[in-house]
């Protein structure tokens, strides 16, 4: 019997390992890998949001790098049609390029002695030195120039000096000359008091000599305008004067002579201020002529940044280029950003191949025009792009300011940023995620509901083991005790039946046995019986009352006499088992309510438990009360 309880218990060991190696841990190991795997979705999702959002940067670098690339080559296709010999495109040609590339600002020429030319540009003044003007002045020696010039200097016979200059002017042929004599005149005439002849002559200079200059590179317009606006004014012709100044005026703004800059802010200042001294304040605000003086000096004003933009461009910008693509050694285009007192210039030039000129063109290129970069280029880019819901993009420059996006997106941190190509716009492309806390708080979320789920797997799975593991030793006690118990009962029964069998056997052997004996061995095997029948009867009763099946007969019986045929049943036993058995017992005792089979079973039982576990004392005492 403890064998086979050795073996029920091994065998509920096993399917304990079983359960453990076959439910428990694959369980607990399918969640941490089903952890593992959200871990992983996060960081692949994150990855793609990544790989997404460097396409969209891509795209839009790419993008605008083709469309400078694209007026790059209608730049070099132009340039390339006249055989690298820039000089021979036609105006209307640069024109119909700057119609079609919108990017294409301001193109521009490099010789190989360094010399810089703009093309279609109208600066206000000369952006280099020009080379000095030199004219001959041989027939300013003639006698009869002598003589005029004495009339005028030494005998101040104004009148006398202007009929001789005049006389002489109809006589030369030379431009120069004959505007040199007109002066002399007029000069004469307005020395003289005749100022309308005076005024003539100043007339007959600018309109007969517009483009000739003095020795000084004075344009003789200028001079004469001059003169003729002090000469309106003597003779109290402020409107005249008015008019022929701000003429002047327009046509230095156009411009319609380059001079050094200082000549020309020289003589700017000069107009500006006779004008003054003839429109008053509220002239100016008032009259037709002051508002056309506003607005040509609105013009200036723009031209002028214009010029000085130039003067940028030819003594910084471009020469900077030309060094950096020395050094660079790039083919083709070469592009380069640059900021010069403030200014910013986006440039590309292209080397240009020697066709054998005396000073060949080296280079050429043109600005980019960045306000068309700015306002046009990007939002009809851009604004068909349709991002992600949870994106935004903004494009920003060196100084951080926001070119194309809402600067409202700027507190915030990019998520991915991009440079064009070449630095050219030197702007930043900047991808912002509208609510990154959102994705992060779903897959927070995420993670917390599987790993609860886990959790939960888990401590079920935990619970259900200790539960089975309490089941089964529970079911290992119970097998125990079952086999304890049919140990105890296989025990009890064979003591009866081996008494019976031992009696029965003597009864066979003799056969001549007295009455006496006989009846006590009769006796003996009723007793015994009667125990078997009692065992059984327990048997059952514990059966019984294990189903909840057992019925009771409960009504009042006197314990004394359950007592006393307790005693008379087991009386045999005790007197052959050499035990003592004393008994106490009142006369009567009081009724009590019970069933008197189950009272009288469970006597019996304590009187046979006594017997059975008694050791080396052979007395029972019983009483009651």
């Amino acid at each position: 019997m403890h064998r086979e309880s050795e073996a029920v218990l091994r065998k509920r060991k096993r399917i304990i390992v079983l359960f453990v190696f076959t439910i428990v841990i694959p369980s607990i190991l399918l969640g941490i890998f089903a952890y593992r795997s959200l871990e992983n979705e996060s960081l692949l999702m994150k990855q793609s949001a990544k790989e997404e959002q460097a396409a969209l940067l891509r795209s839009i670098s790419e993008g605008v790098e083709s469309t400078i690339g694209e007026a790059e080559r209608s730049f070099e296709e132009l340039i390339r049609s006249h055989r690298g010999s820039p000089e021979s495109i036609a105006t209307s040609e640069w024109k119909k390029l700057a119609s079609e590339q919108a990017l294409v600002k301001q193109p521009f020429l490099i010789r190989s002695n360094g010399a810089i030319v703009f093309v279609g540009a109208s600066p206000l003044f000369e952006l280099a030195p020009s080379p000095p003007r030199t004219y001959s002045k041989a027939q300013f020696r003639d006698s009869l120039f002598q003589r005029a010039d004495r009339f005028e200097l030494v005998e101040k016979d104004y009148l006398a000096a202007a009929e001789i200059y005049q006389r002489l002017l109809l006589a030369t042929r030379d431009d120069y000359l004959k505007a040199e004599l007109l002066i002399r005149v007029a000069r004469c005439y307005k020395n003289a008091s005749e100022l309308r002849k005076a005024s003539t002559a100043y007339e007959t200079l600018s309109k007969s000599f517009p483009h000739q200059r003095t020795i000084s590179g004075i344009p003789y317009r200028v001079a004469a305008v001059l003169e003729q606006s002090d000469l309106f004014r003597s003779m109290a012709d402020d409107s005249s004067a008015t008019q022929q100044l701000l003429a002047l005026f327009e046509e230095l703004i156009q411009p319609k002579w380059l001079m050094e800059k200082e000549q020309w802010l020289s003589f700017v200042t000069e107009i500006e201020s006779r004008l003054r001294r003839i429109l008053t304040g509220k002239q100016i605000q008032a009259s037709k002529a002051g508002q056309h003086w506003l607005q040509l000096k609105n013009r200036m004003k723009q031209k002028m940044n214009e010029t000085e933009r130039l003067l940028l461009l030819m003594r910084d910008v471009i020469p900077f280029t030309e060094q950096a693509r020395g050094e660079s050694g790039t083919p083709g285009f070469y592009r380069v950003s640059r900021v010069a007192l403030g200014e910013s210039f986006l440039l590309t030039s292209l080397r240009l191949q020697n066709t054998g000129e005396a000073i060949p063109w080296v280079a050429a290129g043109f600005e980019i025009n960045e306000k068309v970069m700015r306002h046009k280029l990007l939002p009809d880019f851009l604004s068909p792009i349709r991002l992600r819901g949870d994106l935004a993009c903004t494009i920003q420059d060196q100084q951080g300011n926001v070119v194309w996006g809402e600067a409202a997106l700027t507190r915030k941190n990019p998520s991915m940023t991009r440079s064009f190509a070449s630095n050219v716009p030197p702007w930043t492309i900047k991808l912002y995620e509208q609510n990154p806390e959102f994705r992060e708080m779903l897959f927070e979320s995420r993670k917390s509901v599987y790993l609860w789920a886990i959790i939960l797997v888990a401590g079920a799975l935990v619970l259900g083991t200790v539960m089975t593991i309490r089941l089964l030793a529970r079911e290992l006690e119970l097998a125990k005790l079952q086999g304890d118990f049919v140990s105890t009962v296989s025990h009890e029964f064979r003591s009866p039946l081996t008494a019976i069998s031992q009696v029965v056997e003597m009864l066979e052997r003799r056969r001549l046995i007295s009455k006496d004996r006989q009846q006590k061995y009769y006796g003996a095997i009723k007793e015994e019986t009667q125990r078997l029948i009692r065992m059984v009867d327990n048997i059952l009763s514990v059966a019984r009352i294990e189903v909840a099946q057992k019925e009771y007969e409960f009504k009042f019986v006197d314990p004394r006499g359950v007592i006393v045929e307790a005693l008379e049943h087991f009386q045999n036993r005790t007197m052959r088992n050499g035990i003592q058995l004393n008994t106490t017992l009142p006369g009567s005792l009081p009724s009590i309510r019970a069933d008197r089979t189950s009272l009288l079973e469970a006597l019996l039982n304590l009187l046979d438990n006594a017997v059975k576990y008694s050791t080396e004392s052979k007395r029972i005492d019983l009483s009651a009360s």
